[in-house]
C-alpha cells in the first residue's frame, strides 16, 4: 500500500501518515505521536530489552565416568596399551562422581590422594592419562554437543 492511498480512517505512527480532512490537499504529514506518548520531563524512559536466551540448547550429554573409562580402555589408540582405566571406576563412584565434567573439577594431586586413601593402585600415568583424556572429551562435548 502507498502512503497516499492509505483510508482516511487509517492513521498510524508506524506509517508515519495521516491523511488529511481536506481532500483537496493530498501531501503527507509526518505524524507526531499521540499526546499520551509523548515524553514527559518527569517520566523515566522505557528501555526495552530482548528476552535472556540460554545459549544452551539442554543439558550437556556427558557419559557417565564407568561407561566412559569402558570406552578407554575398547579405544584403539586409548586402550591399545592396556592401561587398567576401568581399575579407578570404584574410586569416582565411591566420591560421588558420575559424569566425565566431575574429574575435570578435580586435579591430578586430588585423584591420587583419593585413589591412594581407598588402597587402589594408581600411577602417576594411569592418571594422568584418565584427567588428560577427560579434559578433551569435555572440551569436545562442550564444543559439538556430543562425544
Amino acid at each position: 500500500m502507498v502512503a497516499r492511498e492509505v483510508p482516511p480512517t487509517m492513521t498510524s505512527t508506524l506509517l508515519d501518515y495521516r491523511r488529511e480532512k481536506n481532500t483537496e490537499k493530498k501531501t503527507s504529514k509526518v505524524c507526531s505521536p499521540p499526546a499520551s506518548h509523548a515524553p514527559s520531563k518527569t517520566s523515566t524512559p522505557v528501555v526495552s530489552t530482548p528476552p535472556l536466551v540460554s545459549a544452551n540448547k539442554g543439558p550437556l550429554d556427558f557419559l557417565s565416568i564407568s561407561n566412559w573409562l569402558t570406552a578407554c580402555e575398547d579405544d584403539l589408540e586409548r586402550g591399545r596399551d592396556k592401561h587398567p582405566y576401568k581399575s579407578l571406576a570404584a574410586l569416582f563412584a565411591e566420591n560421588e562422581c558420575t559424569r566425565i565434567d566431575d574429574i575435570v573439577r578435580l586435579s591430578l594431586e586430588t585423584i591420587r590422594s583419593l585413589a591412594k586413601d581407598m588402597g587402589l593402585k594408581a600411577s602417576f600415568g594411569l592418571v594422568n592419562r584418565i584427567y588428560h583424556y577427560a579434559i578433551k572429551d569435555v572440551a569436545h562435548v562442550k564444543s559439538t554437543r556430543k562425544l
